[in-house]
């Protein structure tokens, strides 16, 4: 045999291992990724259903799976349809107590208690809170109380707090920075038996409205108002819930994506999407097409851009509630016991009219009320 020969076979034979070894690296890898992921699940799994009391007849915890988490909220924490009026209740929070120099729009708090003298006002530092809240989830659904502890930031938390706490209790959530124009007892859903009021926060109808916010019609949380353990609120702490146990898996896998500093997104999650208006639309929408012939009440039909060309993304077959239900209104509806008002009632263009509540001054409490 030839030199050349025996060359050729012993770069042939080099060649075989080398691609064998490489199957088998690849085969090892992706099997070690995958029960190195399993296994992360696994531990917080265990974790949470230490604290599963022996008798709850409530299944297990699985943080992973939003309807598991929305079906042991409704276990603890049962919604009935309203029969009398949202509770009197208004909630605002910040890092520091209301007496520290560095409280900002303290005329604003004082405004919403004294133009309602027969409502709770109840403030709270974001460190009371929380520590109230995860307390309160501990026993109950502990994969609340583990998500509060994950979120990496103030902003976050505040957001996931404010849904909590409303949900607990019912009642009302404003950010600091909103200036009350109408005591709340003379809103329309006021003196109406209704479970959850929400409102516009923008309704771009342009090519390129996801230049400007996340969503075509994108609903505002700011403020909202909440009968006890609505649906609505339960499905937006499920989906809450299972981002941040994503999140948290995603970080132990991958722990470069540990840089949370002066940056608007986390774990490659918007915080948009993540805790703020973005999930808070999609919950909403989502729910609303969860309803069984729903009843409907559109104050007023007419729309004020009736002979506009709409601009927006595609609407699925099948989909009753989307960007186009709402756009250009300019009157409440109602879907069941969900009040949605149209952009100028909590927003505020500076304008009056009868029922423009407030203006919001988006003077970035939410970006300023970090740690």
């Amino acid at each position: 045999m030839s030199k050349s020969s025996i060359s050729t076979n012993y770069q042939l034979r080099m060649l075989a291992f080398a691609l064998t070894a490489l199957i088998l690296w690849l085969h090892f890898f992706t099997n070690y990724s995958k029960s190195t992921e399993q296994k992360i699940i696994d531990e917080e799994l265990i974790k949470l259903n230490r604290y599963e009391t022996t008798n709850s007849g409530v299944g297990l915890a699985n943080p992973y799976d939003p309807l598991t988490t929305e079906q042991r909220l409704e276990k603890y924490y049962p919604y009935e349809k309203p029969v009398e009026r949202i509770p009197k209740k208004i909630y605002q929070m910040w890092k520091h107590e209301q007496s520290h120099p560095d409280f900002p729009y303290k005329d604003l708090g004082e405004r919403w208690k004294t133009m309602n003298p027969n409502y709770e006002y109840l403030f709270n530092t974001n460190e009371v809170l929380i520590d109230f809240l995860k307390d309160e989830f501990k026993h109950t659904v502990p994969e609340i109380t583990m998500a509060l502890e994950m979120l990496p930031t103030l902003i976050l938390k505040s957001d996931f707090s404010r849904y909590l706490m409303v949900f607990l209790t019912g009642g009302m959530y404003g950010d600091l920075d909103t200036y009350l124009r109408w005591p709340v007892d003379q809103w329309w859903d006021s003196n109406r038996n209704v479970g959850f009021v929400a409102g516009i926060e923008a309704d771009f109808n342009i090519h390129d409205w996801n230049n400007y916010m996340q969503r075509r019609l994108q609903f505002e949380q700011w403020f909202f108002k909440s009968q006890p353990h609505h649906p609505i609120l339960r499905k937006l702490i499920s989906t809450i819930v299972k981002t941040t146990f994503q999140a948290r898996r995603e970080e132990k896998l991958r722990p470069y994506y540990k840089d949370f500093e002066n940056v608007d997104r986390c774990e490659a999650i918007d915080i948009m999407d993540w805790t703020g208006p973005g999930v808070f639309t999609d919950v909403i929408y989502a729910y609303l097409n969860s309803l069984k012939n729903p009843t409907i009440v559109d104050i007023n039909m007419e729309r004020s851009c009736s002979d506009w060309e709409m601009k927006g993304p595609d609407v699925p077959p099948g989909v009753a509630f989307s960007w186009k239900t709402f756009t250009c209104m300019d009157y409440p509806i109602f879907v069941d016991d969900v009040m949605i008002h149209p952009q100028k009632v909590f927003r505020g263009w500076g304008g009056e009219c009868e029922i423009c509540y407030m203006n919001h001054n988006f003077l970035g409490a939410w970006k300023n009320n970090q740690d």
